[in-house]
């Protein structure tokens, strides 16, 4: 009897839960009072309870989790328990794991009974059927493929000044800014072009050559962090047709704390490919958009914006070789970790404060909102 009881319960929360949404209040083993007897109470499996405008309206349950199929004589049960409680005949729902006899698909019928049966269940419908899942967090990280820029004078250099010889900024700047702009997080090569701002350009043996823009081409590759877990389903299906109705699907993954390894995927078939490996029953994926841009430049492979360190080392190049950074030609190198949470780390409050400054009103302000999500709490 306790099998059997514990069963029926499964069922009953089961169902409990596929119709707990939109509004709909469900709500499992309600006792109701009897129309004829006062201390008589019936109960009702599962009481879906919802409004219809301002009517309320209630949808009643019946639950078998049998290995046998239903027959006409519980359908006349539960035909005589709603006309008991005075609730509707026509719409009340009959969910069965075991299926139904003929006689009881006609009762039904005639009296308007919706009849359902269930999938998810083991086979000795103890249990729910128990499946993988998966989740995982793509980091996107966008890398300097083709980088170049268009201007009338063939020998202009890529680092842009004022013409009072003022160092405006650099190409990578742009590129940043249109990383930070862009919209999709899919794997894959994108093509694109950002307009200088008015007043840079270069410095040609001291004349001022305008640059009109920067065409470029990011790589966006991603670098994936998978979480496997476990995964349950519920789904009622319309006895008739089989069509499924409603479902109720639950997962749980291991703790996501502790050290993990990163994949490095470069397309979004490589992607679905590891996400379905182990063919799961759910699976998920939050893209993070990395908020600096990689580049293998001539002074080596780094991240732009620079935070602090890096500004440090570009400050001591231009010092020491300020010809070999103007031109891109010098032999120094920037020094720079392989740690993808290098990526994360706030840019350089300085390097924003001048970009701020000399791009003036062509930059746009809301772009440095992005910035509330990088800055590192106040020591």
């Amino acid at each position: 009897m306790a099998a059997s009881n514990d069963k029926g319960a499964l069922l009953e929360d089961v169902v409990t839960k596929i119709h707990a949404f939109n509004g709909l209040k469900a709500t499992a083993r309600v006792k109701l009072q009897s129309r004829h007897d006062p201390h008589r109470e019936r109960e009702i499996d599962v009481l879906i309870e919802t409004h219809v405008g301002p009517y309320p309206f209630q949808i009643p349950i019946e639950c078998k989790n049998w290995g046998e199929p239903v027959g006409i004589g519980d359908i006349d049960a539960y035909q005589g328990k709603l006309d008991e409680l005075g609730l509707n005949l026509r719409g009340a729902i009959y969910v069965s794991a075991g299926g139904y006899e003929s006689g009881a698909v006609s009762k039904a019928a005639s009296l308007g009974i919706v009849l359902l049966d269930i999938d998810g269940l083991t086979k000795d419908r103890l249990a729910q059927e128990v499946f993988v899942a998966v989740t995982g967090t793509l980091f996107v990280t966008p890398s300097v493929s083709e980088l170049s820029f268009q201007s009338a004078h063939s020998t202009a250099q890529p680092s842009f000044f004022s013409p009072d010889g003022q160092f405006g900024g650099t190409m990578m700047d742009l590129v940043w800014k249109a990383w930070i702009e862009h919209r999709s997080l899919l794997l894959g090569e994108f093509v694109g072009t950002e307009p200088v701002p008015s007043g840079w350009g270069s410095l040609i043996d001291g004349e001022f050559a305008p640059i009109d823009k920067v065409d470029y081409r990011l790589l966006k590759e991603g670098h994936l962090l998978v979480r496997k877990g476990t995964a349950r389903k519920a789904l009622l299906r319309g006895h008739a047709d089989g069509a499924p109705l409603l479902a109720h699907f639950e997962s749980e993954y291991e703790s996501p704390f502790g050290h993990f390894e990163l994949q490095r995927v470069l397309s979004e078939q490589e992607l679905s490919e590891e996400l379905n490996r182990d063919r799961p029953l759910l699976s998920s994926i939050w893209r993070v958009k990395v908020p600096r841009v990689m580049y293998d430049g001539p002074f080596g492979r780094f991240p732009w914006l620079p935070d602090d360190a890096l500004f440090h080392q570009m400050i001591a190049i231009h010092r020491n070789d300020p010809e070999g950074f103007a031109s891109g030609e010098s032999p120094y190198r920037l020094q720079f970790g392989t740690d993808i949470t290098e990526l994360f780390e706030a840019p350089s409050s300085s390097y924003v404060a001048y970009l701020r400054s000399r791009m003036g009103s062509s930059w746009n302000p809301n772009l440095w909102s992005a910035f509330s999500l990088f800055e590192r709490p106040p020591s």
